[in-house]
């Protein structure tokens, strides 16, 4: 389990508490709605916002060891004489 997961666990229980605090306060169904509603949008922004980090730390890391390469070449270069 990562700490994705426990966030998004996480994310879950307070929805879960929050819908059963607007039943038990007798709230408008429109409010139980609107916070299901909330919990439906947010999860899909949480697994894109996972994603998103994912990628770019992907594309440093890539960028990275392209950097390395080309690092290593221009010392060889250098060493042999060529410009």
């Amino acid at each position: 389990m990562n700490k994705w997961d426990i966030a998004l666990f996480g994310l879950y229980a307070l929805i879960g508490v929050l819908v059963f605090v607007t039943r038990l306060l007798t709230l408008p169904l429109e409010a139980t709605a609107l916070i299901a509603l909330i919990a439906a949008v947010s999860v899909p922004i949480a697994h894109r916002a996972e994603d998103i980090y994912k990628r770019r730390r992907d594309r440093q890391a890539h960028r990275k060891r392209i950097s390395e390469l080309v690092s290593r070449v221009n010392d060889r270069i250098s060493e042999i004489g060529l410009e």
